[in-house]
C-alpha cells in the first residue's frame, strides 16, 4: 500500500511524499514522489494503489502526467554526435569513464556495422526524405 509521508523542509513549509514498493512485495524497490500539497500527494497515492503498486502509466517522475520540457535536436544531429562519442576508433570517449579500456571490435560486428550502413545508404539514396527515425 502506498503511503504518504509528511516532511518539513528547511524554510518550515511541509512537503509530502508518497511511498510504495513496486508492486506491493516486501522485497520490491521503495519509489517516491514528493509534492508540495496533500490534495496532489492524496491524489498519487491513490492513483498507485489503482494500478497494483505502479506508477500509473503516462506518469514521469517529477513532473505528473505533463510532457518534459526537450529541446528539439535533429536527428541526424544525434546521430552525429553519438556515433563520434561512442564508436570512432573504438577508443573511449569523452563519455566512457577515465581510464576505460575497450578492446578492438570483432571481425563478425565490423561486418554488421558496414552492413547496416550499406543499408542505411541505400535507403537514403533511394528516398532523400528523412528515414532515420
Amino acid at each position: 500500500m502506498a503511503y504518504i509521508r509528511t516532511n518539513e523542509r528547511l524554510g518550515g513549509d511541509p512537503s509530502f511524499t508518497v511511498m510504495w514498493r513496486v508492486g506491493g512485495s516486501r522485497t520490491g524497490k521503495t519509489q517516491r514522489e514528493t509534492f508540495d500539497d496533500e490534495e496532489a500527494a492524496k491524489r498519487c497515492r491513490d492513483l498507485v494503489n489503482g494500478h497494483g503498486q505502479h506508477c500509473p502509466p503516462g506518469w514521469t517522475k517529477g513532473v505528473g502526467f505533463g510532457e518534459l520540457d526537450q529541446h528539439a535536436v535533429p536527428n541526424s544531429e544525434m546521430f552525429r554526435a553519438y556515433a563520434h562519442a561512442h564508436i570512432k576508433d573504438g577508443k573511449p570517449r569523452p563519455l566512457h569513464p577515465p581510464g576505460t579500456e575497450r578492446r578492438a571490435y570483432a571481425r563478425k560486428t565490423i561486418a554488421n556495422l558496414h552492413g547496416l550502413l550499406f543499408c542505411r545508404q541505400g535507403c537514403a539514396a533511394r528516398d532523400p526524405g528523412p528515414s532515420w527515425p
